[in-house]
């Protein structure tokens, strides 16, 4: 079952906007076993309140209006600029929308549990196209997102679905077919991203290496950059688009998984994971690994031991 919680059931009207237009409304339809669609649609000025609790959910949204602000930074289109997203959130993070709204909220989310990735798409993993695979691998334990260019027709049919809702039973068939067709352009979107020659794939990829290789290396954005040939700011702006996450960010999160795996697997005293994983201190150490993975070194060796 989909870890996803859309309360809908809990949206606030106040009674001073009980008789909204027909326009105003948030409504969900199931694509498949494992797929599933939200269409919404808010006018300026509206006062409403949801809360989307989101649990391991992955999909794309695509809207002629919104702005969602998500951990990763904010998603946001305006009328006729054809962008859509594939967003991915797999820790606990609850998006809540109050009131005074000052402008429309008009957007399709197309989502799925990131577990049922498979079936939900309708492909196996293998024939995945490589960006869609490499976002899925890169955002397994961060909220991340990433922009895709749709062909105009894919904003007139997502503006015609939200503006101009069919009433009765034929609005379930066209959130339905609308929503497949969209799900198909953005599939083919990231299949073009994966054409694209990148000129830095190489350089960047040798950058990750240097940043997992030796984590007592004193590495700074510029020596990094110089190490791997390429400007300061092209390096930082480019590492953050393949990787969603800037260099510095990488190598701690590397850092810490690392530690969190000698912790669980080795009987090396803490000083010396400390110092393996490029730690300047035992204290600093537990302090980042338990805002990490909210538990001690030490309390995380005792429970692995518990279930071994």
């Amino acid at each position: 079952m989909l870890s996803y919680e859309f309360r809908a059931e809990q949206s606030v009207i106040p009674a001073d906007q009980e008789d909204l237009p027909r326009s105003d409304y948030i409504q969900l339809a199931q694509l498949s076993d494992e797929l599933y669609a939200n269409a919404s649609f808010f006018a300026a000025g509206t006062e409403y309140q949801h809360v989307a609790l989101l649990r391991n959910v992955m999909g794309f949204v695509i809207g002629p209006s919104f702005h969602t602000f998500t951990p990763a930074g904010e998603m946001s289109s305006t009328e006729g600029d054809g962008i859509a997203y594939l967003f991915s959130g797999p820790r606990n993070e609850t998006e809540e929308f109050a009131h005074n709204i000052n402008a429309d909220r008009k957007g399709l989310c197309i989502y799925f549990d990131r577990d049922q990735i498979e079936p939900s798409l309708g492909m196996n993993f293998e024939n995945f196209p490589k960006s869609l695979a490499n976002f899925y691998e890169n955002s397994h334990d961060q909220t991340m997102f990433m922009p895709l260019d749709l062909p105009y027709s894919a904003s007139v049919v997502a503006r015609d679905l939200l503006v101009a809702p069919a009433e009765g039973p034929l609005r379930y068939r066209q959130i339905s077919t609308a929503a497949n067709y969209l799900l198909l352009q953005m599939l083919q979107a990231l299949s073009d991203v994966d054409e694209v020659v990148d000129p830095y794939e190489e350089r960047l990829d040798r950058a990750r290496k240097l940043l997992m290789d030796d984590f007592r290396s004193a590495y700074t954005l510029e020596s990094l950059a110089k190490e791997v040939g390429l400007g300061k700011t092209t390096f930082a702006s480019t590492f953050k688009a393949k990787y969603g996450v800037t260099a510095a960010e990488f190598r701690r999160e590397a850092r810490l998984r690392e530690a969190l795996r000698l912790v669980r697997q080795t009987n090396k005293p803490l000083s010396i994971i400390a110092d393996e994983t490029g730690f300047s201190s035992q204290n600093n150490f537990s302090t980042a690994f338990k805002d990490r993975f909210s538990v001690t070194p030490r309390r995380a060796r005792l429970r692995w031991a518990e279930r071994t």
